[in-house]
């Protein structure tokens, strides 16, 4: 892409947060959330598109059934049961994670619905066993400050959060189910005018706010970020999910901001071109490769594709559809996955309002008087109140407590503080920096469980 400032995109974005909640529940059963690699049991769906109440095929839905893919799920009986199975139907909703859900929104300053009416949303890409998942809308409105700045909340939403992938296999796709039905809150912000290297400060103070409230998890995977990107003039917002970390979102805008320009810049080079077609023009890739009867200029393209018989004349028309829709209507609207290396690819086209239908299995959900007025008396202290008590309780350093507040050992941090007489500023020094320069001389820290941590006096050790 040629070089010009990213100032002049007129970029603006979303941010979409997912946050694991801190229960000792699923949200529609009595397991408990364990992560685990073991599994007992094993079985298999194959799962279809299903046309909504007004009669109508989500594309999104369409997209993943065109692969045909087998759905292999591996299950561990102490952390996932027959509800998870969908062998039996959804128990009534986690009041812990109602009552969380509850804070969180009146902590944002949003306005909560007094009845909830639980929805089934569209997934089957394999990621739920039932074809769905079960999604409510808690409140709309609100905002939150990130220094002059004042972000608005677009919606929060309680749902299940979704399988865990373990690979795939050809046409086979593995998922456990440990993670499925972990309850999660997920806060839309409104759309705003940001330079990249902005985002990163607003994420984090939002997830700041909900690391105040001690009821969401910490750690990787617990919490994660989908970002919507759209430019001046490009008349469309792409959706990108699976941005981890949040080091990745500067990336990410930047790389997905000047790739939407790239394609208005190639949709106004097609529209220049003399736009014909002849079948007979196509030539076999053998003779491309003999002969040179294309006699390829310097401003001349050309495909080469690879692909099974049965499947190259859907590649070809596929190619033809995008060039003529870059052509014709500019940016193709797509959701796409954030990679690690701060790109963006394909992931399936954007889903429509026909993904979503009621669900039949759960009543709909009474908010009491009682409850809001309970939400409103535990909303968390501010992010700088929190640091203060921290330094003024354990005698920490700024820096160090900062650290500690924004790292998924704070839990572990009290935990240990409580049990032991160990000096504080010892404990959060190896959690927040001993562990880090372990992770730069090659270990993976995620192999290294809380539970598997203890600190005695000046020494680390890993329980066997």
């Amino acid at each position: 892409m040629s070089e010009f400032s990213i100032d002049e995109l007129g970029v603006k974005v979303g941010l979409e947060i997912h946050q694991q909640l801190a229960t000792n529940k699923k949200l529609f059963c009595n397991c408990t959330p364990i992560d685990t690699d073991e599994y007992s049991i094993k079985f298999q769906r194959k799962l279809r598109a299903a046309k909504s109440e007004l009669g109508e095929y989500d594309p999104a839905a369409l997209f993943e059934k065109s692969k045909s893919k087998t759905i292999m799920y591996f299950a561990n009986p102490e952390s996932s049961c027959l509800v998870e199975q969908d062998e039996e139907p959804p128990h009534e909703l986690d009041i812990d994670a109602k009552n969380i859900s509850l804070i969180i929104a009146s902590a944002l300053k949003s306005d909560v619905f007094r009845e909830i009416y639980p929805m089934r949303k569209t997934v089957v890409d394999g990621s739920n066993t039932t074809g769905f998942q079960r999604t409510m809308l808690i409140s709309q409105g609100g905002s939150f400050n990130v220094e002059e700045k004042e972000i608005g909340i677009q919606s929060i939403c309680l749902e299940e959060d979704a399988a865990k992938i373990l690979g795939e296999d050809g046409a086979i796709k593995k998922y456990g189910l440990e993670r499925l039905g972990i309850p999660l809150v997920e806060i839309a912000t409104e759309p705003f005018e940001v330079k990249p290297h902005e985002i990163k400060k607003i994420a984090l103070a939002l997830g700041r706010i909900l690391r105040s409230t001690k009821k969401v998890k910490r750690g990787l995977g617990s919490i994660r970020q989908d970002v919507n990107v759209s430019i001046k003039d490009g008349n469309v917002v792409i959706e990108v999910k699976g941005v981890q970390q949040l080091d990745q979102l500067e990336k990410v805008v930047e790389y997905e901001a000047k790739r939407q320009h790239g394609l208005l810049k190639i949709s106004k080079k097609l529209q220049e071109i003399d736009w014909t077609h002849n079948e007979k023009d196509r030539k076999d890739v053998t003779e491309l490769f003999l002969k040179k009867i294309l006699e390829i200029n310097g401003n001349d393209g050309f495909l080469i594709l690879a692909a099974p018989e049965e499947k190259i004349s859907v590649v070809i028309d596929q190619i033809i559809l995008r060039i003529e829709y870059i052509r014709n209507e500019g940016i193709p609207i797509d959701t796409r996955l954030a990679t690690q290396n701060g790109e963006t690819k394909f992931l399936r086209p954007r889903p429509g309002a026909a993904r979503m239908y009621p669900e039949t299995d759960i009543p709909p959900i009474i908010i009491s008087n009682r409850e809001l007025e309970d939400a409103l008396n535990n909303i968390p202290k501010s992010w700088d109140d929190s640091i203060k008590d921290l330094q003024i309780k354990y005698q920490l350093n700024l820096q160090l407590s900062e650290q500690l507040f924004d790292s998924s050992y704070f839990e572990l941090f009290e935990k240990i503080t409580k049990k032991t007489k160990v000096n504080p500023t010892f404990v959060a020094s190896v959690l927040c920096s001993t562990i880090i320069n372990l992770e730069r001389n090659g270990l993976d820290s995620k192999l290294l469980k809380n539970e598997e941590i203890t600190i005695e006096r000046k020494s680390i050790r890993r329980n066997n």
